[in-house]
């Protein structure tokens, strides 16, 4: 009687485990499907926010993009390596390196005025946040 008991009893500890696992998937299913629901409206909402807001960038000053900080570099590296292949002395090396960093700081900083717009825009699209810009200089070579 004793080893009924104890085999009901493992049985019902079986289907319990079992339950529960069974229990666990759905929940993790459940949870994991909203996970990327939200994360698929999320990256909608901002893409077309972005879309909208390019074009209206765009409207505002035609030919203005992130790119242009980049092109505004590229034509005063032009303008100082021209300079640069000038030089005669060697002593006045240091003065050119900070007359050239002087330089590349005022153009970033002139190109950083694109945050306000940016901020703007996406205030008017019912989005505050603190939105501030980098950039992020990957190569910087002086010869």
């Amino acid at each position: 009687m004793s080893v009924t008991i104890l085999r009901k009893s493992i049985f019902y500890i079986i289907l319990s485990v079992v339950a529960l696992l069974v229990m666990f998937c759905i929940q993790l299913f459940s949870v994991l499907r909203i996970y990327f629901l939200e994360q698929d409206q999320f990256d909608n909402r901002y893409r077309e926010v972005i879309i909208r807001g390019v074009d209206e960038l765009e409207s505002i000053k035609p030919g203005i993009s992130f790119y242009t900080a980049y092109l505004g570099l590229d034509n005063d590296a032009y303008a100082l390596l021209g300079t640069y292949n000038d030089l005669d002395a060697e002593s006045l090396l240091l003065p050119f390196r900070q007359v050239s960093f002087n330089k590349i700081h005022r153009r970033l900083i002139k190109e950083q005025g694109l945050e306000q717009v940016i901020s703007k825009l996406l205030e008017k699209e019912g989005i505050f946040t603190e939105f501030k810009t980098h950039y992020k200089i990957s190569e910087l070579d002086f010869f």
